[in-house]
């Protein structure tokens, strides 16, 4: 470990230590030699190490373990480790997202070496400006060992910010935007394509009809889009025409119940003057909102939700489960993983 650099000693320590543990050059469970070594082989004095040792400790990369010595953090040295499950309150209360991912703290999908917490971090709007300031506290308050995010509710500026905290993130589902380039992450996410496919393909199997109203998220949302692909590509393959409601960015977040009522009953309106309601309904992802509409319009009728399996969903879990893993050995380790779920229909019955 060098230190070629103009910057103080105490600095100079500090990162030389850190970017040791960082790069894995001090693998986990690593004991680290005494602070006169240290201070020996950096050429500084003991307060020197002292002071760089104690930055580490607060940043959750070393351990000191009474009577045995200090230790680079990792599996090796705990049985149970703190793992927190968060993004903005937005999310959490609206979308069925976030309470899907709160699965993974329950059987059978928990690892009993697993502590989960699962905390928001107030709505997208108001608490952006202190992201920052949020994140530390989190990570410092709980002594996380690793954390996951919500990753629809991320921005690329929130990302960066989530890469530089002291410990591994996982990132959970699609961004908004897609993939953000030039950020090396861990994401766990599906493949929305192939789910848009196979959620036509058994709608057409279920009803035989060649006409499908699908309702969706808006297409400037990665995984709306992409998962559009897949109805429109499977539909072609059958011959089925697609009519597709497209409901605006943030419609559930950001537009107040005034605005989504007047919205959704001018759309079904229409589309229910032109009787195209007439034909089976699949939502994509909309959820309670589309209940809602059909309510005021007092239209009976039977929308097919698209959901994935639940053997699709332990697989998701289970595959965050090893990436937590992963990282806790490595937290230089990032690699997106695509998980291919199986998908259901479920009906649901609005209007009546």
């Amino acid at each position: 470990m060098g230190l070629f650099s103009v910057r103080s000693k105490n600095e100079q320590v500090l990162e030389a230590l850190r970017s040791a543990v960082k790069e894995g050059n001090l693998p986990p469970g690593t004991r680290l030699s005494s602070v006169r070594k240290l201070a020996e082989e950096l050429s500084v004095s003991t307060k020197t190490v002292v002071r760089a040792l104690e930055v580490l400790a607060a940043e959750n990369l070393i351990r000191r373990e009474q009577g045995r010595g200090i230790f680079v953090s990792g599996r090796s040295g705990k049985e149970v480790f703190e793992v927190a499950l968060t993004g903005f309150y937005s999310n959490l209360t609206r979308g069925r997202g976030f309470d899907f991912l709160c699965r993974i703290a329950l059987p059978p999908n928990r690892r009993p070496d697993f502590n989960f917490t699962i905390r928001s971090l107030g709505t997208a709007g108001e608490n952006r400006r202190n992201f920052e300031i949020e994140m530390r506290r989190l990570a410092e308050s709980l002594n996380l060992d690793c954390l996951l995010f919500h990753a629809p509710s991320l921005g690329e500026e929130e990302l960066r910010i989530c890469m530089k905290l002291p410990l591994p993130v996982i990132f959970l589902g699609d961004f908004r935007a897609g993939v953000y380039p030039g950020v090396d992450f861990s994401q766990v996410t599906g493949d929305n394509v192939r789910f848009g496919m196979a959620a036509v393909r058994k709608m057409y199997s279920l009803t035989g009809q060649h006409e499908l109203v699908v309702f969706s998220g808006s297409q400037e949302h990665y995984f709306n889009r992409y998962a559009c692909d897949g109805v429109f590509a499977a539909a072609e393959r059958l011959g089925i025409r697609i009519h597709l409601l497209e409901f605006p960015r943030g419609f559930t977040s950001r537009f107040s119940i005034e605005e989504q009522n007047a919205f959704l009953k001018s759309e079904l309106q229409k589309m229910n003057y032109s009787g195209v309601l007439e034909n089976p309904l699949l939502d994509l992802g909309v959820g309670e909102p589309l209940d809602r509409g059909f309510s005021m319009l007092g239209h009976p009728c039977v929308i097919h939700s698209a959901e994935p399996a639940e053997n699709g969903c332990f697989n998701f879990f289970q595959t965050v489960n090893r990436q937590i893993e992963r990282l806790l050995k490595n937290s230089t380790a990032h690699k997106k993983f695509c998980i291919e779920m199986d998908t259901v229909l479920k009906k649901r019955r609005s209007g009546f």
